[in-house]
This record gives structure tokens, sequence and C-alpha cells, in this order.
């Protein structure tokens, strides 16, 4: 919820003008109401924020790496041979590397 933001600062109305799910984050991190935060501290947890994967997702290559693209190639391998796995999809997945900062 957005308090009245009548004789809010600058940083405040900064704040509330981010989306809800930003909002909650910084929050998480930094208490609510969180103290004012410095156009840095904004653009880290903006940055922070859209570099972390939902629960359920996992953010991967654009292209897949070779480690992946064989793995995909094993799991099809193993089921057209009626072998119970994962499938293609699932070991890609599994293959992926973590991003640069060991965000999931």
């Amino acid at each position: 919820m957005i308090p009245d933001l009548t004789n809010a600062s600058p940083a405040t109305r900064e704040f509330y003008a981010l989306p809800e799910d930003i909002r909650s984050y910084v929050e998480s991190v930094l208490g609510n109401p969180p103290r004012p935060m410095s156009t840095m501290e904004i653009m880290l947890a903006i940055g922070q924020a859209l570099t972390t994967a939902p629960e359920g997702w996992k953010l991967v290559p654009i292209e897949p790496t070779p480690e992946m693209i064989a793995a995909g190639r094993v799991a099809r391998m193993n089921v057209a041979g009626g072998y119970d796995g994962p499938s293609g999809w699932e070991a890609m997945l599994a293959a992926a590397p973590e991003p640069a900062g060991g965000h999931e």
C-alpha cells in the first residue's frame, strides 16, 4: 500500500514510484519502513530484482552452452532407448551454468 506522499521527501517519492515487487525486496533488505535511499542504493535494488529469477524460474544463457546441448542429447537418447530419466529440456536446464553473481 502506498501512503500519502503529500509531504514526502523526493527520495521517499522515488521509492514508492518503484514497482511493488522491487519495493518489497528493498524493504526485506533495508527494513520497513525503509530509511531514505541514495540513488546508488535504488539502482542496486533494481539490479538485484532484475537478476533474481522468480520461484520456479531459472536464468539461462540466450544460446545453450555445449554442456547444455550434450545433456539434452543424452537425455533424448535415453528416452528413445526406453530409459526413464529427465526430458531433454529438463537435462538442459540442469546443465545450465549459474549467471555471474551466483543468482538462480
